[in-house]
Parts: C-alpha cells; structure tokens; sequence
C-alpha cells in the first residue's frame, strides 16, 4: 500500500498536522496494523500504531461523483465522523476521539483519511458472538452470565442516554458500539461510529427513533448468526424504559412496554434481510 500527496485538512486541539502526514505517510505502520474492515473499491479500516500509540485509520475511497462532491463540500464521511463526535463528546457520550482527518492518494485513487483514537475493548457484536459459539461447543469464551446481564442494560441505556441529549443514531449496531470494560463494576459502552448520529428535530428525525435504535441492537446480530437469547435482548428493551430513564424518554410508560416490544419486533428485518453486506466478524 502506497499512501502520498498527503494533505490533512483539521486536527483535533493539541495536535499537528505536519506530524500526522509523515506519520500517515510512512510505510512501516502498514505491516503490524490490524484488518478491521475490508470493503473491496468502497472503504478499509485499520487499527495500527502511529507516534507510539494505538489508532484506528479509516480510508474512504473517493470513486463515484458524489462522494467527491460531498468530500468537496464537508458532507464525506470524516466529516459527519468528525462533527458527530464533537456533538457526543459535548454531551457527556463516550465515543473515539478524532485526531486527524484529511485527503491522499491510496496506490494511485483519491481517498480521504480519518484517524481516531483506539478504544480498547470488544464490540458489543464480538461479545454477542463469543455467548453464542461458547453455548454451542464450537469455541469462544463468552463472559459469565451475571456479566452478560449487566452487559445488556448497560446497552439498552445508551437509548435513553442518547435521547435526554437529543440526538439519535442512525446505525445503533452492536458493532459500532464498545464495551470498554466487561468486568469493571459499572459498564461503560462508548460509540464508535458517529457518521449516523442525528440532532432530534433534523431532517425528520423525531421520538419514535427510540425504536429504531432498539431494533438495531437486535438486527445485525441476526444477520451475523449470533442473535443474543430473548432474555437478554428483553433485558436491553426494559433498561431502556427503566424508571431511572423514563422522565427523559420520550416514549417511556409501563403500561406501553408490550406494545413497544411489539413495535420494535416488527422493525425487524429477517435473516436473509439483516445480513451484512461486510461481515464484521470475519
């Protein structure tokens, strides 16, 4: 992989930006980074050691009008990443703090660069994995279940958390969310993929995405064969309309519960439906 004509067009307060483009721009960070995703002529992401820390790199090809366009204008991806960080980070949510963000040219194609810090700790959809090949004898260790359980309500309040700030987020999926810590005292989950965060009140974006963010949680691990058991999944939906969250919920109300499983139940998509274009656990 070749990476030149480096050009980095913001960083975050304390760093520089010369620094990070030789960084980039050196070829020995390649041959120890980790595959995170592979998206053959669309985007790769991958984590590495830059400057004597652990980073996540994303990579954006710029192949098609409209995402030169968007790239042109502030629209491409590390920009919604950028600004949908800064809007969490503002609101007391945890997610991966940017570091650099900028345009290259990857073995000859226009791309643009996005460089994150590293969030130590699996995904949500890893641990989800990890249960469910362990309950099935063909390996993986998943936590125990006192852990699963506490795992599951520390999930299903990052919904409410997300809507006392008012925002909601477009791709609440298990694989952009981290768990930092399985066996701390109180798990914190942190979000890793801000591109989908939204404003409440912009671009159509109301309450009843309280739902869609539930449905989420459920969806890719469908699509991935590693679908939690119901307990669990009920367990996420009820921490979500719990009493400590619901004067912020704007959908929150005992007497509701049943027909709100049965509302996120229908947004459900099936199997074939759910699946992946990019499976995040090959």
């Amino acid at each position: 992989m070749k990476i030149d004509r480096i050009k980095i067009k913001r960083v975050a307060t304390g760093e520089q930006a010369a620094a990070w483009a030789r960084a980039l721009q050196d070829p020995s960070w390649h041959a120890g980074a980790a595959v995170l995703k592979d998206e053959p002529r669309s985007s790769w992401v991958r984590r590495a050691n830059m400057m004597g820390r652990d980073v996540v790199v994303k990579c954006r090809l710029l192949n098609t009008v409209g995402r030169r366009f968007k790239s042109a204008v502030g629209m491409g991806h590390g920009d919604k990443q950028w600004r949908g960080a800064e809007l969490l980070t503002s609101k007391q949510i945890m997610t991966a703090r940017p570091l650099a963000r900028g345009a290259a040219r990857v073995d000859g194609a226009h791309v643009e660069l996005l460089v994150l810090e590293y969030l130590a700790g699996p995904t949500l959809l890893e641990v989800m994995d990890a249960v469910v090949r362990g309950a099935r004898g063909v390996g993986g260790v998943g936590p125990p279940v006192r852990t699963q359980h506490r795992i599951a309500i520390a999930v299903g309040r990052t919904i409410p958390q997300l809507i006392r700030a008012g925002v909601w987020n477009r791709d609440h999926k298990p694989s952009n969310l981290i768990v930092l810590d399985p066996d701390a005292a109180e798990i914190q989950i942190a979000l890793i993929d801000c591109v989908g965060i939204r404003r409440y009140g912009f671009m159509g974006v109301d309450e009843c995405e309280a739902e869609s963010m539930a449905a989420a949680l459920i969806t890719e691990p469908i699509g991935c064969d590693c679908a939690p058991r119901r307990a669990l999944w009920m367990r996420a939906v009820c921490a979500m309309y719990s009493s400590s969250a619901r004067a912020a919920s704007p959908v929150a109300a005992p007497e509701q519960l049943r027909e709100i499983i049965d509302t996120i139940s229908r947004m459900i998509p099936s199997k074939s439906a759910a699946r992946p274009k990019v499976n995040p656990l090959v």
